[in-house]
């Protein structure tokens, strides 16, 4: 009697040989293993039926090596047939199982260029069902496909608008057709279109809605793409001009304003201002381009407001381009009904520091951030520039682990944005280091644009996160070793659309310093800073400098002094938060900007004395209706919040 076989069972990899790299995709299959005069007793599952790359894109010549990798012996009755998928098939039999020390070569040629797919099948001859591998082939072009050039003739307009394109050079083999695939960004499908035989191929394309869209184009030769994503020639932006405007209420009779706007270049490089009419009777308010503002009314009811976009060094001329919007706000409730005869003091706070940067971004509606801006709970330095950060990409300032998110935040993300299926981008800051590979590759598969902004050090993440601004013309100025005065600038930064670079207290490295010199206007935040841009070469600069104190807390008030004076009106609400430790205020700085109030500093135990001459002089001013607090009862003691309710 023979004796029993013991076979270890594996898992059949189907492998796909594509552009000559291969790559394992599950499948399951089984052949049953008998012995001569036997009935089968075990399975037999293959594994490493493997298909080598190697088409020659100039013969179309493929040679294959296969060979099965598993314990059991198969007689040599067994037939190995490949169906090339090309309408071909070859097979042979009466050979040894193939293994990976004596494989099975079989060869092949295609004759046109394309993606083949075929199967291997394995008969063991003895009855058992046969077992197959799928693969893909491809016979490339000799010559794979460059990146094309794209002109938009019509980059601009009132929206909607229809942008017209010009592309043209991009090579592909003199076999291939020519095709060009072009993404508009605007979330409309891509269009692949032939080449023409001459000439630029011209296409149109109607934008429905006001907004700022980056034209992609590629060339295809119908197997491969290029790919070399956002280089110069490649890449255009399309802008349908326009103004939109949402208003939501918040507690205590305030309204939150949100406006976008886009307009056609003005003379001499002028920037586009906001007016504001709130429809209660109050005097046109002015407020900096792209920057979300809060009301508060004496009043309940529905108000209708009215938001002008021109140019803020001619308002008025009606001969040069401007846009209007309006929207409407139901105010159900007033700060005095709420808090009669006193000011009104709230608070945000969690049982951690990443809670409590999660009940900030809960204040956001379900999905209305356009972006998430993620940084490190534990130490300052990479959050420090991401606070006018989140406010440039509007979206939340979240503070994540090291190694693990977790969880409030996670759901915190998935709530401003709307979820992963929203495609909307998560900007990690800082390196491996500080925020873990994993939770990248976790956002990144859930769907969700992951960019991760980090340098070597925090100077250069600080500078690499300000390249993502563009060209400003204000630039602010921190040190990095500590970190009040960056955290009292958030708000600041939001409103200038500034972006925070960092010192080493008085000592700028080289490239931060080439950086602060390519701005029209400097605002050093600090001593440190103030000593730091004095040493640098700032002939033709404005370099503020007021914005240091000698405290902590008297930087704060200076810099919320400046604030008022970049958005035009005194502060109805302010922020405040500990000038002690840091993590409330990072997430806290990023929802003060979003609202529209600077942030304030204090001790944690007693409010710092140039805090209360800031509140008690705009109390006195009949201002201030509101502070919120950011962080526990440990951060901002009770004692102060009783003492701010009376004030």
């Amino acid at each position: 009697m023979a004796r029993r076989r013991r076979i270890t069972s594996l898992a059949l990899s189907t492998l796909a040989v594509t552009g000559g790299l291969a790559t394992a995709l599950p499948a399951s299959a089984s052949a049953a293993v008998v012995a001569p005069n036997q009935t089968p007793t075990e399975t037999l599952t293959p594994t490493g039926i493997n298909v080598l790359p190697g088409v020659n894109p100039t013969t179309g010549y493929a040679q294959f090596e296969i060979y099965l990798a598993t314990s059991d012996t198969i007689g040599t009755n067994a037939t190995y047939t490949v169906d090339w998928g090309d309408g071909t098939t070859s097979s042979t039999t009466g050979v040894p199982a193939p293994t990976w020390q004596t494989p099975l070569w079989m060869t092949h040629t295609y004759a046109a260029h394309q993606v083949y797919k075929g199967t291997v099948t394995v008969d063991e001859g003895n009855g058992a069902a046969p077992v197959s591998q799928i693969f893909s082939a491809t016979r490339h072009y000799v010559q794979a496909p460059t990146e094309p050039s794209v002109i938009l003739t019509t980059p601009g307009g009132d929206a909607p608008f229809t942008a017209e394109a010009e592309i043209s050079g991009g090579t592909v083999d003199p076999a291939a057709t020519k095709s060009y695939t072009v993404t508009w960004g605007d979330g409309s499908p891509a269009e692949t279109v032939e080449a023409p035989a001459s000439g630029p191929l011209k296409l149109q394309h109607l934008y429905a809605k006001m907004g700022r869209y980056l034209v992609t184009t590629h060339t295809t030769d119908g197997i491969d793409v290029s790919w070399s994503n956002y280089v110069e020639n490649n890449t255009a932006w399309a802008t349908g001009y326009g103004l939109t405007a949402s208003a939501t209420s918040v507690a205590n009779g305030g309204a939150h304003l949100a406006q976008q706007g886009y307009g056609a270049p003005l003379a001499n490089g002028h920037d586009y201002g906001y007016y504001v009419n709130w429809g209660d009777g109050s005097p046109v308010e002015q407020i900096a381009s792209s920057y979300d503002q809060t009301h508060y009314y004496a009043k309940t009811g529905t108000y209708t407001i009215s938001v002008k976009m021109a140019d803020e060094a001619d308002p008025n001329n009606t001969s040069l381009p401007q846009y209007t919007a309006t929207t409407s706000v139901v105010i159900d409730s007033t700060e005095t009904q709420t808090h009669p005869g006193g000011l009104g003091v709230g608070r945000f706070w969690g049982i951690d520091r990443y809670d409590t940067s999660a009940a900030v971004a809960n204040q956001w509606a379900p999905g209305t951030a356009d972006a998430v801006v993620l940084a490190r709970g534990d130490t300052a330095p990479d959050a420090l520039a991401g606070v006018p950060f989140a406010a440039h990409v509007n979206g939340p300032l979240l503070l994540t682990q090291t190694s693990a998110m977790p969880t409030v935040v996670r759901d915190m993300i998935d709530h401003v944005t709307g979820g992963p299926k929203t495609k909307k981008t998560v900007y990690i800051l800082g390196g491996l280091s500080a925020v873990s590979q994993q939770q990248e590759d976790t956002l990144r598969t859930a769907g969700y644009t992951v960019v991760r902004i980090g340098g070597d050090t925090r100077y250069e993440t600080a500078l690499k996160v300000a390249a993502h601004f563009g060209a400003t013309k204000h630039v602010i100025v921190a040190t990095g070793l500590n970190f009040p005065d960056a955290l009292a600038a958030g708000p600041l930064g939001a409103a200038e659309n500034a972006p925070i670079v960092l010192t080493a207290d008085a000592v700028t490295d080289p490239a931060t310093a080439a950086f602060i010199r390519q701005h029209a206007d400097v605002d050093p935040i600090g001593g440190q800073a103030q000593k730091a841009v004095a040493a640098l070469n700032t002939a033709g600069q404005t370099v503020d400098h007021t914005l240091a104190g000698a405290t902590r807390y008297a930087t704060a008030v200076a810099v919320a002094a400046r604030y008022a004076a970049v958005t035009g009106h005194t502060p109805t609400m302010v922020g405040l938060a500990s000038g002690v430790v840091f993590p409330d205020a990072l997430s806290g700085g990023a929802f003060a900007a979003k609202l529209g109030m600077p942030l304030l500093l204090t001790d944690p135990q007693a409010l710092s004395p140039e805090a209360f001459r800031y509140v008690t002089d705009l109390r006195q001013a009949k201002a201030l209706q509101f502070v919120e607090i950011f962080g526990g009862p440990n951060a901002v003691s009770p004692g102060i919040q009783k003492l701010l309710s009376a004030m």
